[in-house]
């Protein structure tokens, strides 16, 4: 989801916000938010016409929910498992290298 500048995705900061996409990042905000947090969530995400302002705050309650720390852990756990299975197949050494690779790279993503 596009919450951080630094990942550089090449479209506008918020923009999956104001299409409503219902990431695990949204669901884990909605989840942990207070009442308040969750009318402003509510009122931004899908909404096309949200201000920057609106986005920005948006933005600064999916951070402050835990959301990323508990997407990001998650991620991390399957990956892990993830390279588990990967260790258990026939693949040449190079496609293991690639697979790994991209698992890291997917974990060192900016968020």
């Amino acid at each position: 989801m596009d919450i951080s500048s630094e990942m550089r995705k090449g479209h506008e900061l918020g923009s999956d916000i104001k299409k409503g996409k219902k990431t695990l990042l949204v669901i884990k905000a909605l989840e942990k938010a207070s009442k308040n947090q969750r009318d402003i969530l509510m009122s931004t995400i899908g909404n096309e016409s949200a201000t920057e302002d609106e986005i920005k705050k948006t933005i600064e309650i999916i951070k402050s929910s835990g959301a990323v720390d508990y997407v990001m852990m998650l991620a991390h756990k399957k990956i892990v498992e993830a390279k588990g299975h990967l260790m258990k197949t026939s693949l040449n050494d190079k496609s293991m290298e690639f697979f790994n690779g991209f698992a890291d790279f997917m974990m060192e993503r900016k968020v």
